[in-house]
């Protein structure tokens, strides 16, 4: 995955990491708050559910479909998008950090 050729790649690469972070972290979001409203779950509960969840995505992405595409998380720039996006759009895993914290007098 070349990227450092010149800016239109460069854009090129971030927007194909990216894009899918946008769709699979607002699935992972989805699906973690819909179990969690309907099986009123507690914070600690839902977080563990949403990492297993997110470890589940992340399997599927890297390992069943594309290991390269995976790795660019991991070793080029743009690749930081991908994970700072995806997280970024968990806002229940956040809110359940942060109540759980509370709850515990941190």
């Amino acid at each position: 995955m070349e990227y450092k050729n010149n800016i239109v790649q460069y854009y090129k690469v971030t927007a194909y990491l990216a894009l899918p972070a946008i769709v699979l972290g607002i699935i992972c979001e989805k699906i973690s708050s819909y179990l969690q409203r309907t099986f009123n779950l507690s914070p600690l509960v839902a977080i563990i559910l949403q990492l297993i969840l997110s470890t589940l995505i992340f399997y599927i992405v890297e390992i069943q479909m594309s290991l390269e595409y995976g790795s660019a998380w991991q070793s080029i720039t743009p690749g930081l998008f991908f994970v700072s996006i995806y997280f970024g759009l968990q806002t229940s895993l956040y809110t359940n950090i942060n109540n759980l914290a509370q709850n515990i007098g941190l």
